[in-house]
């Protein structure tokens, strides 16, 4: 990682004495130069034994854990000057004294770390292969700044402190995330009547004990939870809920509550806003001959009796949040809307042919509607009819055969007669052939 660092020893460096005037071509300020440059040279080979490779950023979100990734070398010096001594790595926050101050985590047993730390706070890897990665468990917010690495063995003491260098990791503590799924667009929007299941995850631990995921709302009773072990080692906790939404569920919140540790530990939670996505249909105006009828209160299936030449007018509407399309159908046979627009159906001149179920439809994105009205058609009276020249004791009257004035009508329409005293023959005219009680 670029140049490495002067090793800052404890001792400190002494310096050598002044002797003889500050400068004299083969005096003492001479042999001082010299030495001052053998020092110099030493200092860089020294230098350039001491690396450390470390990330600059590293985000956890709070209550949570992350490795810190760590390798380090040293001078051969080290090992050679202290055959015996045994190396201890170190890891301190920024800003304190090392010669006061605690660290946070030591590889040392007998040296003490900080109370806010241990524990949580472990080195971890192979230290013959200059590991000096970092595992911090249970993420605070106090954990947030920059830390920095120290090496110990025997006399030999150094610190990998230098901004320039860039061995100062910076850990930054984010306010823990929670996933929803299924991920709806726009967020909570759900179509009513189709049954879902709703699923809030919170990230995973290392260690300790495992978050509470819990719903609160609606249909929170319906909750279950779930553990499920990640590819890195952690685990991933969640709560499912599963409900049907209904019209009425629109506007409702569910929200999710995520908390970590004790009650004192972090928590965090997400809202939930359901949009409930549906369509409906409902037929809002029946006309028969401009004579408005309410449809309102009846049943998916509305009857509705006309008369033969009677015109009927219907209109119908989708209730839905998004836009709808609108058609009308006869049976199998689509119909085609009137001059006001694809909610309206006009029929003029009825005839018994118009009788049936009509249906309105409507459907969106989020599926279709129907609603069907049924059409009876009715006779309209016939009156009473006195044929000309009927003498005394004869009267006549017309009548539908098999039905009579509003009553649905028969497909064939018969016309007869009765004579007082007698009988009539004819059928489906007007003629009457009369016979009197003596033939």
């Amino acid at each position: 990682m670029g140049r490495a660092l002067l090793p800052q020893h404890d001792a400190g460096e002494r310096e050598l004495p002044v002797q003889g005037p500050p400068w004299r071509a083969g005096g003492p300020a001479t042999l001082r130069v010299l030495i001052l440059t053998l020092l110099w040279r030493g200092s860089l080979s020294l230098e350039s034994s001491y690396s450390l490779k470390v990330p600059q950023l590293v985000s956890v979100q709070e209550g949570l854990c992350v490795l810190v990734p760590c390798s380090f070398t040293y001078p051969a010096s080290f090992d050679t000057d202290n055959p015996s001594a045994q190396l201890f790595r170190n890891w301190y926050k920024d800003q304190v004294d090392v010669h006061w101050d605690l660290p946070v985590a030591s590889s040392d047993p007998s040296r003490g770390v900080s109370q806010e730390t241990q524990s949580r706070f472990q080195l971890t890897g192979d230290l013959t292969h200059g590991n000096c990665s970092l595992q911090i468990s249970d993420a605070q917010r106090m954990d947030a700044g920059r830390y920095f690495l120290r090496v110990e063995k025997g006399d030999f003491k150094y610190s990998y402190r230098s901004n320039y260098y860039h061995t100062h990791p910076t850990l930054q503590i984010l306010e823990p995330e929670i996933q929803i799924t299924p991920a709806w667009e726009p967020p909570g929007t759900l179509l009513a009547g189709e049954p879902v299941t709703v699923t809030c995850t919170a990230p995973g631990r290392c260690s300790l004990t495992p978050p509470r995921v819990a719903w609160m709302g609606p249909f929170s009773d319906t909750a279950r939870n779930v553990s499920a072990p990640l590819a890195n080692g952690t685990w991933a906790h969640s709560s499912a809920l599963s409900f049907t939404p209904a019209p009425g569920d629109h506007g409702k919140e569910l929200i999710c509550n995520v908390t970590y540790s004790s009650a004192q530990g972090p928590s965090t939670r997400r809202t939930i806003r359901l949009h409930i996505a549906s369509i409906s249909i409902q037929l809002f105006q029946v006309l028969i001959s401009d004579t408005p009828l309410s449809a309102a209160g009846l049943q998916n299936t509305q009857a509705w009796p006309t008369q033969e030449g009677d015109s009927l007018t219907l209109r119908c509407e989708a209730g839905s949040r998004t836009e709808s399309t609108l058609s009308w159908a006869k049976g199998n046979e689509s119909l085609s809307p009137g001059q006001g627009g694809a909610g309206h159906l006009e029929l003029s001149n009825l005839s018994r042919g118009d009788a049936g179920e009509y249906w309105c439809w409507a459907k969106n994105s989020y599926g279709s509607a129907n609603r069907a009205l049924h059409v009876h058609m009715q006779c309209k009276a016939l009156g009473v009819a006195v044929p000309e020249g009927v003498g005394r004791g004869v009267s006549g009257a017309c009548y539908a055969a098999g039905g009579r004035a509003g009553s649905p009508c028969p497909v064939l329409l018969g016309v007869g007669w009765r004579v007082s005293g007698g009988h009539c023959a004819g059928g489906r005219g007007e003629t009457l052939t009369a016979h009197g009680p003596g033939g």
